[in-house]
């Protein structure tokens, strides 16, 4: 559904002066108050409608990283919602920054926020590994499922990540850790070709690692290996298919297909968390 005629009128909700964000979805018209309006907010014209029972508990979960949301309005058949701002710039914007050397101080930050091999291998260390993500006392939690360089955002002077927007939509409650991939995504860059890892992406991943367990406290071995697997699947998931798996007429990539570089890449490297 085509919802561009209805942006024009993004200005008419409470009267306010709007500007478009610079980053813009599939299935949905953001905007923003301008400078000076208090206190800054986005307008957000969508074709379907948004779970607010499920953006209610990421809240919950992750406090204020997750914008404020509430349904405003219908135009025709368009929703409007009203949320909070999330302050800095969506990190594909600012990963030419933050990847140059000389802001590696900014790029530790992040990660810390954040807190070409076969295929086979890893799948078989997910078939004989999936059942530690499903134990009684394994933690089910709440994951955004599209932890993308868009929906990520961040200071760029810092590197603080400011907040996660509100994309929530395909957000799952499932195994901890079938997130953490998403931590590759502020660690390189795609070509039409190739992947290419920061320079000190180790060290910078080794941090962030280090800082999760030191958030977490004391965790298993056997835990440690859930956390494995459970970012070995999420990986297939997010970088193993068209669109996801769960998507009607999802279909896995072949090999060969030049969307599969990012997969190939980000299981080549040795993940630091057992």
């Amino acid at each position: 559904m085509d919802i561009s005629p209805y942006a024009v009128k993004a200005e008419s909700i409470d009267a306010l002066s709007v500007s478009p964000t610079l980053v813009q979805g599939r299935a949905s018209y953001t905007v923003a108050t301008d400078v000076g309006h208090s206190p800054p907010g986005v307008i957000q014209l969508r074709s379907s409608a948004l779970n607010i029972e499920t953006v209610n508990l990421a809240r919950q979960t992750y406090g204020d990283f997750v914008p404020g949301c509430e349904l405003r309005d219908m135009l025709g058949h368009v929703y409007v919602y009203v949320m909070d701002l999330v302050q800095g710039v969506a990190f594909c914007r600012a990963r030419h920054q933050l990847l140059a050397p000389v802001m590696k101080h900014c790029l530790l930050q992040t990660t810390q926020d954040f807190a070409s091999p076969s295929f086979q291998p890893k799948l078989e260390e997910i078939r004989e590994g999936h059942p530690l993500l499903f134990r009684p006392d394994y933690r089910m939690v709440l994951n955004h499922d599209d932890l993308l360089e868009m929906n990520i955002h961040v200071d760029e002077n810092t590197g603080r990540i400011t907040g996660i927007v509100v994309d929530w939509e395909d957000a799952v409650i499932s195994p901890f850790a079938t997130s953490l991939g998403g931590l590759e995504t502020i660690l390189g860059i795609q070509t039409s070709t190739s992947y290419y890892f920061h320079p000190d992406h180790e060290f910078l991943r080794t941090s962030f690692w280090e800082t999760l367990y030191e958030t977490v406290g004391c965790v298993s071995d056997e835990d440690r290996r859930a956390i494995g697997v459970g970012r070995l699947l999420g990986l297939l998931r997010t970088h193993g298919f068209d669109r996801r798996p769960e998507k009607e007429n999802a279909q896995p990539l072949v090999l060969g297909d030049p969307d599969l570089v990012c997969l190939e890449a980000m299981l080549s490297i040795r993940s630091h968390c057992e």
